[in-house]
């Protein structure tokens, strides 16, 4: 069945997920084109033969006066988002109210007489602020750079309770940064960050290790464009959350961790052909830079230039996407590289009775005592794991139960 031609319009397109989405709704074919400048859109509207189409950064307003009707929500919001043709013209829609607002119900998010603090004043902010107004918050706090309300006295306002960010701080490639310190705010009790490359941002990560309802912006995106295949008139085949479920799954990197010699590299290897994925093992990568082996690493540069260079890789490697992460055994211990890896990964702790561990080849396990080795690097593995596989059988059911407890998370 002939379901027409759709797409996304917009400046940058390439890290777009819009045709994964609607796939996984049940609509194929449906493409990028990206518009240099405005006039590159005005062209656009008069020479395009879809049927309706997606509207992203910078044309959500710019969009707007080239539409024969808009509705109540855009027009409100003062952004479109969604263009369907009809016989006398095109019309215009936001979706991204529903796609928020289905976002952060499901994230467990109360708005209603809440003190709600959005951070950021582009068309997400004013998405964000229609959504509280909608819901009845408490108070709605805009926050700015050189706003009255700014990232320096936003702590003055103890009582927030709801955090909604909508800047690009913490987002791909920058992922180090978050935009405010939510352990200022003692009344939490949901954060939303609008950001989605990562899949986990530092401010999605410390909300919800203190138990804070939370969530990133996949969730909006893919619930828009659900209401976006509603307003085409196209019935999605899957609901919103099997279309995210499924997309994290395919996106997520799996990082196995665990003392050195228990079976990480193997269990990758073997998942990466299972998965059809790629492979990277960090001492491998190491290796591949210095042209040498671990232990000469070890013996003519020392342990912190070993250190040094495992935290380039990791950076590298772990903002990569849907691959198998493979890591030394010590390479965990420094926080940073933790920050890193848990952004897009699900960390799996392979772990292994110490008496069964491989020493060849591993300076570190030749001259320590295993023992201590271990009693200081556990806790570490528990606590930054996702779950943990036992690897001291055989090696076909590690690794069945690796990849079977990954499937379980996105089910």
């Amino acid at each position: 069945m002939n379901l027409g031609k759709y797409c996304l319009i917009g400046k940058t397109l390439k890290h777009s997920l819009s045709p994964e989405i609607y796939k996984g709704f049940g609509l194929d074919g449906y493409s990028l084109v990206e518009l240099e400048d405005e006039k590159a859109l005005e062209k656009f509207i008069t020479d395009n033969s879809y049927h309706g189409f997606n509207v992203t950064i910078p044309y959500k307003q710019e969009i707007m006066k080239y539409l024969k009707g808009i509705s109540e929500e855009a027009s409100s919001i003062g952004a479109v988002n969604t263009v369907v043709k009809k016989e006398d013209g095109l019309y215009g829609y936001n979706t991204d109210i529903l796609g928020i607002e289905r976002a952060i119900k499901s994230a467990g998010i109360k708005l209603e007489g809440q003190v709600v603090a959005i951070l950021g004043t582009g068309g997400t902010s004013k998405t964000a602020k229609y959504l509280a107004e909608k819901h009845n918050a408490k108070e709605i706090i805009v926050v700015s750079r050189k706003g009255p309300i700014n990232y320096k006295n936003i702590y003055d306002y103890k009582d927030i309770n709801v955090i909604i960010n909508t800047t690009p701080v913490g987002m791909y490639p920058n992922g180090d940064g978050v935009p405010i310190d939510i352990t200022k705010f003692k009344k939490l009790t949901g954060v939303y960050d609008a950001i989605y490359n990562p899949l986990t941002t530092n401010l999605v990560r410390e909300a919800k290790k203190r138990n804070i309802p939370s969530d990133n912006g996949l969730s909006m995106l893919v619930e828009q464009g659900r209401e976006a295949m509603v307003i085409y008139g196209i019935a999605p085949k899957n609901d919103a959350q099997s279309v995210i479920n499924s997309i994290k799954k395919e996106m997520y990197n799996i990082v196995l961790i665990g003392m050195p010699g228990c079976g990480k590299s193997t269990i990758g290897k073997a998942l990466a052909d299972l998965m059809k994925r790629p492979f990277y093992d960090t001492d491998d990568e190491i290796i591949k830079i210095e042209d040498t082996s671990i232990p000469v690493i070890f013996k003519e540069k020392g342990e912190k230039y070993f250190r040094d260079l495992e935290s380039k890789v990791i950076s590298s490697v772990g903002n990569l996407k849907g691959s198998i992460i493979s890591l030394g055994g010590g390479a965990v211990l420094k926080e940073e590289n933790r920050n890193i890896l848990a952004r897009n990964g699900i960390i799996v702790y392979i772990k292994r009775d110490i008496e069964k561990l491989e020493i060849d080849g591993r300076p570190l396990s030749q001259s320590n005592n295993l023992s201590d080795m271990l009693k200081q690097r556990e806790p570490i593995y528990k606590t930054f794991s996702t779950y943990t596989v036992e690897n001291n059988g055989e090696l076909e059911k590690a690794i069945k139960n690796t990849y079977d407890k990954f499937m379980e998370i996105f089910k």
